[in-house]
């Protein structure tokens, strides 16, 4: 008989802190589903149910002793006339029972029988697993649920793992429960899943739970890991992040093909066989992974040796699962718990060495460690029918992949802030080596350079000596001949000929004074300590009939973009509106047809710097800005831009004058500094940095 084996479980069983450890972790999810007080257990092969209110105190396991008939499969005739070669407990595999004298192995079939007494009659639902590993179920005689085909030899047994829930209206407040098992193609036998038995919405609602925790794990495992694959691949020295992106790609197929079992759904066509050898193996290969995982990350306090033989170990097992039938590999689940068992003590030792040796993220792994021991070793006591429970390993895995995901965390943001610190070093050092660099080559040009720009300043101090004595005049003159020209116009309107002379001369007149007002411009540069608001500049020039002159004869629509916060320069009113001048006239040169001028300003704070045509120093600027849509500026031009007569019209429409050359003459006085931008199809952009005034 069974019943010093049943006693055996039963003492075994009577653990409760193991138990609710293990529930503890999801009693969140599957707490509606779980009973409110302690269920009946079947004795004898009846279950009393007659006080139970599943409304009230939820579903039951039906747990307890059955009725077994050992190679016998009887239906509900026939099953009245034998007498059960003895009780047997369920959830728990026939294998080792002693029936008459005889140890039953894990091959054969049997029957199994439970009677219910019910409360009431009223729609309940039955949740099945698996069982080992293939079987029929009959509610009343009547044939309700098949998973396999159970027969009475090897060749009529096709074994199957199908969890399964199925609904049944009770004909009376007595329903009998047979169990048709029968397994040749796994080391152990019977029916080693509990039953739940309880109200449809009940069993759904457990059942939702269920799926809805497994893909929870499933999901941040393998997001987890995804992540860790693209550590590797970025940084292939780490070859941590890579172990632990093959332990989350093995915890998460285990997820799939156990349990609720997943994976059939996602491969339908995948055979039971397959399917058993996919379970395994993604058993079998988190611990190399993982002791992988530990000696890149712990080097000095994993012997390599130990993790080799724990390689070579799980390598003899995974080929055997490869190599062999379920029933021959089956056998490989013992060995490989006790590996198992040695390698989280070798790992535990390791862990706690690191943590003395005061190894950077020891303790936080030591926590997700602890928790993936605890959740490890209650999963090898429910396969081994030692503890009732649930599989919560992947949740262990989930907190150790956590911790260590914090513990790069923690490294990545250490390491950024050392990259930082030394990305502003090297920025500074290599500015340095810039300047330095820049210092030499313009020493080398200098010598090449010096005669032309000798020449520039006695041009330009020629020019600055005759200003005084002829420009006032010139520009009387030229203003006098414009307005005259423009009366001779207006009193010979008859002859647009003769109109459009005088208007070419008064045009010619005005350009003429421009140049004489440039030339007094450089004559009278001086230091200037007057305080200057750039945007009032802007805005008077705006509003000005030189600016309505160009918008009517030239067809350019200004833009403008002040910044309202801008400090006040050091300068004069004069100065900076020649340069606005300037400048804008030089836009316009560039569109012909027409387009668009910008005018900007802000306020910024520089470090020193080299702009394209002057070298700045630190402090605040106020940087006015020209953009014009035209049609740039080549770069072979871009060094003569600030040249005397520079233009940039076509050669047959140039003008001559100072402008451009005033402007730098200007800038430089002011100690600032000029930057431009300029390409074909987006136009030429100026800008103009004039230091804040310090008083």
């Amino acid at each position: 008989m069974g019943i010093p084996l049943q006693d055996k479980i039963h003492s075994q069983r009577a653990q409760p802190s193991l138990q609710v450890l293990s529930r503890f972790l999801v009693i969140l999810l599957i707490l509606p589903a779980l009973p409110t007080e302690a269920a009946p257990i079947a004795k004898q092969g009846v279950l009393d149910l007659s006080d139970w209110d599943f409304s009230r105190d939820g579903n039951v396991s039906l747990r307890g002793d059955y009725e077994f008939y050992w190679e016998q499969l009887l239906d509900h005739h026939d099953i009245m006339a034998e007498t059960p070669d003895t009780f047997i407990f369920v959830p728990s595999p026939w294998t080792g029972t002693n029936i008459k004298g005889e140890v039953l192995s894990g091959q054969g079939y049997a029957t199994y029988r439970l009677n219910i007494l019910l409360p009431r009659q009223e729609r309940l639902a039955l949740k099945f697993l698996d069982f080992g590993t293939s079987y029929w179920v009959y509610i009343d005689g009547e044939l309700v649920l098949e998973v396999g085909q159970p027969g009475r030899y090897k060749r009529e047994t096709i074994g199957q793992y199908k969890p399964q829930l199925i609904e049944f209206e009770p004909g009376s407040t007595r329903i009998e429960l047979l169990f048709h098992v029968a397994n040749f193609d796994h080391r152990i036998g019977g029916a080693w899943s509990p039953v739940i038995l309880g109200e449809p919405k009940q069993i759904h609602r457990l059942r939702e739970n269920e799926i809805a925790l497994d893909l929870l794990l499933f999901g941040a495992i393998m997001m987890i890991g995804l992540i860790n694959f693209a550590i590797f691949f970025l940084r292939r020295d780490n070859r941590a992040s890579l172990f632990l992106a093959l332990i989350c790609v093995s915890a998460g197929i285990r997820i799939l093909t156990v349990g609720e079992r997943y994976g059939y759904l996602l491969f339908p066509n995948m055979t039971w066989e397959l399917f058993s050898k996919v379970e395994y193996l993604s058993w079998f290969f988190l611990l190399p992974a993982f002791g992988h995982f530990m000696y890149h990350t712990f080097p000095r306090e994993v012997n390599f040796k130990i993790m080799y033989l724990f390689d070579a170990i799980s390598a003899i097992a995974i080929l055997i699962v490869l190599a062999t039938p379920l029933l021959v590999f089956s056998y490989s689940v013992p060995p490989m718990q006790i590996l198992h068992l040695c390698a989280l003590a070798y790992g535990a030792w390791c862990l706690i060495h690191a943590w003395r040796d005061n190894r950077e993220g020891a303790l936080i792994l030591i926590i997700g460690y602890v928790i993936l021991s605890v959740t490890t070793i209650n999963d090898m006591l429910v396969a081994s029918w030692f503890l009732e429970g649930i599989s919560i390993s992947a949740i262990g895995i989930l907190a150790f992949i956590i911790c260590q995901s914090l513990l790069v965390i923690y490294r990545f943001t250490t390491t950024l802030g050392t990259v930082e610190d030394q990305h502003e070093e090297l920025f500074s050092t290599n500015m340095k080596l810039q300047m330095q660099e820049k210092l030499r080559l313009e020493a080398e040009n200098e010598s090449r350079s010096v005669s032309q720009h000798f020449h520039q300043s006695q041009q330009f101090e020629a020019l600055g000596i005759l200003a005084h004595d002829v420009v006032s005049k010139l520009k009387t003159s030229f203003a006098d001949a414009s307005k005259e020209a423009l009366v001779v116009a207006r009193s010979t309107g008859h002859d647009p000929e003769l109109v459009q002379s005088m208007e070419n001369i008064s045009r010619a007149a005005h350009q003429g004074i421009g140049v004489i007002e440039d030339v007094l411009s450089l004559s009278r540069l001086q230091d200037n300590k007057n305080q200057v608001l750039v945007n009032d500049v802007i805005k008077d020039f705006l509003k000005s009939p030189a600016s309505a002159e160009l918008r009517e004869d030239s067809g350019i629509t200004f833009e403008q973009s002040l910044s309202p916060n801008i400090r006040p320069i050091s300068g004069s009113p004069l100065h900076i509106r020649r340069i606005l001048e300037n400048l804008v006239n030089n836009a316009v040169d560039s569109q012909p047809e027409g387009g668009r001028v910008s005018l900007g300003t802000e306020e910024v704070r520089v470090e020193p710097r080299q702009l394209f045509y002057d070298e700045i120093s630190e402090g605040p600027y106020v940087v006015l800005s020209v953009e014009d849509d035209g049609s740039g500026i080549a770069p072979e031009d871009l060094d003569m831009v600030f040249q005397p007569f520079f233009s940039r019209k076509e050669a047959s429409q140039r003008m001559t004058g100072l402008g451009m050359s005033v402007v730098r003459a200007i800038v430089r006085q002011h100690n600032g500094g000029i930057d431009v931008e300029s390409n074909a199809e987006q136009g030429t952009r100026f800008e103009i940095y004039l230091p804040v005034t310090r008083g």
